[in-house]
């Protein structure tokens, strides 16, 4: 299953996927990113992950609808 996680970036905060090679969405405030990561964690079929600004996880939501997606589905 694909993971989208809500992260903190130097820059600010950003999503970004167990398959993407790099960080996407880049948001200045931490609302604004989870917001955008749960919606794309919805259109993917993914778990959404959001951690505080130490990494810690701080919420993990699945938008699986019960089945489980094949690693590379978090569109690039």
């Amino acid at each position: 299953m694909s993971k989208i996680h809500t992260v903190r970036r130097a820059d600010g905060w950003a999503n970004v996927c167990d398959v993407w090679p790099r960080a996407r969405d880049p948001h200045s405030t931490k609302a604004e990113a989870e917001a955008a990561g749960r919606e794309r964690a919805k259109q993917e079929h993914a778990e959404h992950v959001v951690h505080d600004a130490d990494g810690t996880v701080e919420q993990r939501t699945s938008y699986t609808n019960g089945t489980d997606s094949a690693p590379g589905d978090c569109d690039q």
